[in-house]
């Protein structure tokens, strides 16, 4: 198989895969969305060294920026999620928001 068929038929799949179960905040599914991209790292890398370096890289990144860490631990108030940090949180001993 070519890198191209590679990335085709493993590669954007497993991303949009874990993508769409990265959508939330349930510990369950980024454990999964997880385990769909090291299991398409490693069918990558079996195949090109540099196309799993680009899916490590991409993993690292999502990791990196929150997912799957300590933070989607948290509690978390669904009704306001849409609702900016001032507002939720705000500084104490400042002018209320208004």
């Amino acid at each position: 198989m070519t890198i191209l068929q590679m990335w085709l038929g493993v590669g954007v799949p497993a991303i949009v895969l874990a993508l769409a179960l990265l959508y939330g905040r349930s510990p369950v599914r980024t454990l999964l969305a997880y385990v769909v991209l090291l299991a398409a790292f490693g069918v990558m890398t079996t195949v090109d060294r540099g196309s799993g370096a680009v899916l490590g890289g991409f993993i690292a990144l999502l990791y990196a920026a929150g997912r799957g860490g300590q933070a989607e631990r948290g509690a978390t108030n669904t009704s306001t999620i849409a609702v900016p940090d001032e507002v939720r949180r705000p500084a104490r001993g400042g002018p209320p928001p208004a």
